[in-house]
Parts: structure tokens; sequence; C-alpha cells
């Protein structure tokens, strides 16, 4: 395949890692012989964080060697959108809102998922909110990583801003607000994230796209299944390769974009620097590799009829709850809330997961934990004095392996350990180029100066180095670390592709520092005395230096050669194949031209009893059309016959019905202006009985009015008359006046109700009046309209 080819499967922007997650601290430079002070690592474009929350987690194995120290892990990495979603990551393990079931699924949706839940979604948008306050001042880190204290002092202004409009994209409405920068709108651009990842999978399969159901199950087969990973389900490897949905955690719940997989790139277009936000992760290399291949729990590694009976989903989904509960027994930095009871609802399906044992919340006390994020790359981070001699750890992403030599001022402190990921499970890659991997590596170590060390570790793909010293103690020498390269190991089957062939259980052999005594490393030689010596025959005794390196050699002596004689062996089995491909191509060329012989006679005869049948068919057609065509003729002559008929018919039917529709018309016309002579009466007579009762009642008021004033005029002399008299009793009788005033004006109200009444009852009957001789009026027209037309 060629680089091209390598480049559109892995992508543009690392999302996820080709390696399993690695404990740091797991080496014995870094674990069982711990200088004095705070330990720094240093973690180059390692594209998420596994290796932090491994390492992190790890802590209550290397507990009594880290009791109250200090701890600081740096990211660099190249893309800002990398950053960030390690940082909602990290947010979404240490949330203490939330149990362990709902962080690790949390986790997995948005880690390897195009499309993830609606839940998700909302769990994403609360945390991008708070860390867009957090990146940018707004609030405090302790409400976002209780255990572990992420400091952005390192990055500069530009770099906090993209952070702040990438968790801005996160929103579900960040396209609702304007930016005239173009990296603004680069980032807030919405982006369909399964359109943008259907067009990397065209550009990647060619000519082959229709076809690539049939490459992925190659890939799986021949591919995965030989470098020891039959533990990833074929199932659910297909389901990532051919849509983007990695991690099934229920069933047909996944509806939403996940937007943090939506990164941005930059490039040149048409002469100018562009920025186009789209899906630039990988699509060749699933994101099983990072959780899914290996598991504490002997359950989630059980093999039946050949096959796990665990996904790499179940096994992700135990590693990551493991994970988040070793988070919560590290001390908080501020008071948490009680997390809820962990439910079906909040766990989801458990359907074929072990059970859990209760983690233990015992606290550890462990220093400070640090986190601080770093933008650019390592050639830029080496210009800066302050990162001289800093580092106790370095973890190199295979795609930095070239920086190796440019380490040396970093990792210059005595017991300092280099790891390496390697590429034995990236998929597009040649054997060729894996091998050549490998010896640059090694050749790079060298050149450094620096000694290789080992530990069997055959699940793991790594490889390591520290600085060699002839000065330091044996407690802080170097020993062995994780080594997947056959070159360095001997314990291991070499493949053909310079890979190592796993046992189907690689848990089972593996061996971690913890496990081994101090006095197991091997010493850095110091200068012996006489008294040190002891004699064999007069020989002197070897150093135990001398003697591991004469074993070392006496492994590497027979390497070269069995490489050469599996080599070809693999080749003398490649003939065979392909020269049994070729009889059995052979037979099918043979098989495949006398079947063409014989088809082709077979269409001869075929079309000559064709010819045949045709041309009865058409004379017996000719005769059949030529008796319907006489019964045509004599069928048409009857029907013009009677076409003419119904002619002369309709013509005095039309004739018939002018004449009744005219004579309509006029009876109408007659009767309409009697209807409105009549109605013209009607209203003239109604007139004219209104104005009467009008005239009646205007006399009735008028008399009304007098007796009214009259009888006011009658009461205000009496009382002129009794007012002397009535002086010691005023109250009583202006009471009195008052009820007789209520009365008159009771009594007048009434009667302008009542005639108000009586004028809405004539009005209404008049509307009535004129409504019902207006719907006549329209009869009428409607009706005239009709027989008109």
């Amino acid at each position: 395949m060629s680089q091209q080819e390598l480049i559109d499967g892995i992508g543009s922007v690392l999302l996820w890692g080709f390696t399993p997650a690695l404990d740091l601290l797991s080496f014995p430079t870094t674990a069982t012989a711990l200088p004095e002070g705070p330990l720094n690592f240093l973690l180059v474009h390692a594209g998420d964080s596994r290796h932090l929350l491994k390492t992190i987690a790890s802590f209550s194995e290397h507990f009594p060697f880290l009791e109250h120290k200090n701890i600081t892990f740096y990211i660099l990495e190249r893309a800002a959108d990398c950053l960030a979603r390690q940082l909602l990551q990290l947010a979404t393990i240490e949330d203490p809102t939330r149990d362990l079931a709902s962080r690790a699924h949390f986790f997995l949706d948005t880690y390897g998922n195009c499309l993830v839940e609606e839940p998700t979604v909302d769990h994403i948008a609360a945390l991008a909110a708070s860390l867009r306050r957090f990146v940018t001042g707004g609030s405090q880190p302790s409400q976002l990583f209780p255990r572990t204290i992420v400091d952005l002092s390192q990055l500069k202004a530009r770099d906090r801003d993209e952070l702040d409009l990438i968790f801005r994209s996160y929103l579900p409405s960040h396209g609702s607000f304007a930016s005239s920068a173009a990296l603004a709108s680069a980032h807030t651009a919405p982006v369909d994230i399964l359109l943008k990842r259907d067009e990397r999978v065209r550009q990647y399969y060619g000519k082959r796209y229709d076809h690539r159901s049939n490459l992925v199950d190659w890939d799986y087969h021949f591919k995965l299944r030989e470098w020891g990973c039959a533990m990833i389900g074929e199932a659910e490897y297909r389901q990532w390769r051919l849509t983007g949905y990695a991690f099934q955690l229920r069933d047909g719940g996944n509806s939403k974009l996940n937007p943090t997989v939506a990164t941005l790139v930059k490039g040149r277009q048409a002469g100018a620097e562009v920025s186009i936000r789209g899906f630039w992760g990988d699509i060749a290399n699933s994101p099983y590799m990072s959780f899914g291949l290996q598991s504490s729990d002997p359950d989630y590694m059980r093999i039946r009829d050949g096959k796990y009976t665990y996904t790499a989903t179940a096994r992700s989904l135990t590693n990551l709850r493991a994970i988040a509960g070793s988070f919560d027994r590290l001390p908080a930095l501020c008071p948490l809330p009680e997390a809820p009871p962990q439910s079906p609802e909040t766990a989801g399906p458990q359907t074929g997961e072990a059970s859990q044992p209760a983690v233990t919340q015992t606290p550890l006390e462990v220093g400070s934990i640090r986190v601080v994020p770093l933008m650019g790359t390592l050639p830029e981070l080496l210009k800066k004095s302050r990162y001289r001699n800093l580092f106790h750890g370095v973890l190199l992403d295979s795609t930095a392996m070239n920086t190796i030599p440019l380490l040396g001022d970093l990792v210059s402190l005595e017991g300092a350990v280099v790891t390496v990921e390697g590429v034995r499970m990236v998929a597009d890659l040649a054997a060729e180029a894996k091998r050549e991997y490998w010896c640059r590596v090694r050749a790079m170590v060298a050149e450094a100066g620096w000694q290789l060390v080992e530990e069997r570790r055959p699940e793991q793909n790594v490889s390591a180095a520290a600085p060699l010293s002839t000065q330091s103690p044996p407690r802080a020498t170097t020993s062995s670390v994780a080594s997947s390269d056959p070159v360095i190991r001997e314990e291991q089957c070499p493949g053909s592709d310079g890979s190592d062939v796993s046992c189907p259980s690689p848990h089972r052999v593996a061996t971690n520092v913890k496990d081994r005594p101090m006095q197991a490393e091997t010493p850095i030689p110091t200068p012996a005395t006489p008294s040190s010596r002891s004699q064999v025959d007069g020989t002197p005794a070897a150093s135990p230096t001398v003697q591991r390196l004469q074993m070392l050699s006496e492994r590497f002596s027979g390497f070269h050669t069995d490489l050469e004689t599996e080599a070809q062996q693999r080749r003398q089995d490649d003939e065979i194949r392909v020269q049994s491909i070729r009889d059995v191509v052979s037979k099918i060329e043979k098989n495949l031209t006398m079947e063409i012989k014989r088809r082709q006679e077979a269409d001869r005869a075929l079309q000559n009893l064709l010819e045949m049948r045709v041309n009865s068919l058409q004379e017996a057609l000719e005769s059949d059309l030529k008796d319907k065509l006489r019964q045509i003729m004599t069928a048409v002559e009857s029907l013009n016959g009677r076409v003419q008929q119904i002619e002369h018919d309709v013509k005095d039917e039309k004739e018939s019905r002018q004449k009744e529709l005219e004579d309509t018309n006029a009876l109408l016309l007659r009767q309409l202006n009697t209807l409105q002579n009549t109605f013209e009466m009607e209203k003239m007579s109604r007139m004219e009985r209104e104005t009467q009762i009008l005239k009646r009642m205007s006399d009735d008021v008028f008399r009304l009015q007098e007796k009214i004033d009259g009888e006011k005029l009658a009461r205000e002399t009496g009382l002129a008359q009794l007012r002397d008299e009535m002086q010691e009793g005023a109250q009583a009788r202006t009471k009195v006046d008052e009820k007789m005033r209520a009365h008159f004006l009771e009594e007048i109200a009434s009667l302008h109700a009542q005639l108000q009444a009586e004028q809405q009852a004539r009005e209404a009957n008049e509307e009535q009046i004129v409504a019902t001789v207006e719907d006549v009026v329209s009869g009428l027209q409607d009706g005239l309209h009709v027989i008109t037309h």
C-alpha cells in the first residue's frame, strides 16, 4: 500500500492510538527506584488520554512508592482538538455527579462513535459549557477536576481561544452566533460527521468502495487475528469500519452526531491558507486498541469454541469502570456532592458482562497530581530551557519516533525512561515498513547512547530505552520494559511482518515490575576488587553484567538465521499456495471455455427456434389484424350514423331549452319586481309605525316628566312649609326622601330600559326581515344565473 493510502486511512488528526493503554509507572526505573522529589512525565502526541488515565488509575498498585509524592503529566499535542478531547475525557472520568457505569458509558460513546445517544449530547454540552468557563478563567478547576490539578498556564492566549472555540462547537446551539474571524467560523460551522466520514472512506477505497465489506473481512481475518487481536469481535469491527459506530452500548439509541470527532485541519487551497472542519480521524485502525484488548478479570478473557465470549466493548466498559473507581480513591481537592447510586437506568444494559466487585473507597495519601497541557511540537518544546533535565519519563507516539535524537536534554536525569509506541497493529503498514521502523528505533537509541531495556509483556506494543549511566547507585539503575519487538525479546514467536504472535491470553504471561523483587534488577557494573573475585580452575569469574551481555549475545547470534529460515519457509508456502491457485484457475478456465461453447450452441439453436416462432406469430397476427380492421370499419360506419342522429337531437334540444330559459327568465323578472314593490311598501309601513311609536313614547316621557316636575314642586313646597316643624326629625325625613328619590330613579331607569328593549326588539325584527328578503333575492338571482347558463 502506498504512503498516500496509509495517510488516507490514519487521517490527519489522531483521535485514538495504535496501542493499548500503558502504565508509565510500571517500569522499574520509575516505580521501584523513584528519585527524591516530584516526578515529571511527558506524553508526546498520544492523541487521547488512555496512558494518562491508566497511569493515574494505577497509583493504588504503586502506592508504597508514591506516598505524598507530587506527580506532573505534561501533555504535548499538535492539534487543539486532541487537547480538547482529552480534557473532556478527563472531566468525564472525574465527574463526581455520576456513578461509575455512567462515566464509562459516556466516555466510550464520545470516544469512538460518530453517532451518540441524546443523553450523551446533553452530557457533552454540560461539560463543554463548564470547560469554556474554565479555559477563559471563569470557574475554578476543582469544579471540573476534583481529583487532579489541570494547569493551563503554559498555554498561550491564542491556544486558549482556540480551545474555547472548540468547546463552543460542542454546544448544540453553537451555530447561532456570528464571528468575523475565519478560524472561529471554521470551528463553529455545523458538520455532518457521517457525510464527511463517507467522503473519507470513498477516497480511501477508491474503485474498491463497492467491495469494502470484503476488504474489511480480509483485514480482520488476515491482519487483526494474525496479530493476536482476536479478542475484537468480527461483528463490532465490521460495524465500525462500515458505519463509524464502534461501541454499541444500547440498542438503537444512537441518533445524534458526535461533535467531539469533528476536527479542524489547516491547508492551502488556490494558494491561500484555509481551515476545514470535518472528520479527519482514523478510518482504518479501530478505537478498540486502547481499552478493549486486555482485562484484569479472567472472565472477560475466556475463550469458548475458539472465540472470545466477551467483546472489546464489554472489556472497554469494565476497564473504564475500574479506572473511574481508582480515580474515586484519590484525595479530593474540594468537597464533592454525593454520587448517585448506580441504577439500571444510569448503568445501561449489562447483558453478557460479569458482575463488578464493589470498589473500596479507601483514600490514598498521594500528593498532588498535575496535568499540564502543551501545544506545539517537540522541537519547539526543546527551545524552552525550563523543560531541560525535567522529565523522568517520556512517551512518544509512533508518529513522533523521529524525535528520539532530540530527547537528550529532556531525559538526562538518572533512571529516566523513554517509551516508544509500536506499529504492530497499524493495518495498512507493510511488514517491511514495520521491520524498518524497529530498526530505526534501535539505531537512534544506540546513537543517543541509551540502553535498551525489556520486560515480557506481549500484549503491549511498546519499546523503551533509558540513558546509560556509570555513576548512579544500583537502586537507580534501569531494568526491563515492555516491548513487542522480536529483536528485543527472544521469548516471542516473530511473524513474517516483523511483529510477534501474541498468545491467546496475553494477560497470563504479562509480568509487572511489582511482581519481581528489587534484587532481580540488573545493576550497572562497578569497579571490581580482588576480594570480590572467585577462582575456578585459575580463571577469574566474570561479573554479572558480563554474564548477562554474553547471554544476550547468544540470544541474538541465531536471530538473523531464524529470520532467513522463517522467510524461506514462508516463500515456499507462498509458492505452494500460488501453484495450487494456478491449478484451480486453469481448471476454472477450461470449464469456462466448455461452458461458453455449450452456451453459444444453445444460443444459436434458441435463435433459430425464436425466428421460426416469430414468423408464424407474424403471419397469424397479420390475418387477425385484417379481420379486426374489417370489423372496426363496419363499427365506425354505424357509429357515424348514430353520431349524426345525436347531433340533430342535440340541436333540437338546445333550441327548446333556449326557449324555456327565456320564458323562465321573464317570469322570474316579473316576480322579482313584484317582490321588490312589496318590500318597499312593507318598509314604508314599518317606518310609519315606528314613527308613531316613537311619538307616543316621547309624549309619554313628556307627560311623565311633567308629572315628576309637578310632584317635585309640590314636595318642595310641602318641605318648605314643614321645615321648621321637622328639624328634630330631619335625619328620619332625609332618609325617607332618599328612599323616595331612589324609588323614582329606579322607576325612571326601568322605564328607560323597557324603551331600549322595545327599540332593540324592533330593530332585530327589521334586520330579520331585511335578511329574509336578501336571502330570497339571492336565491332568485342564483336561479336566474343557473337558468341563463
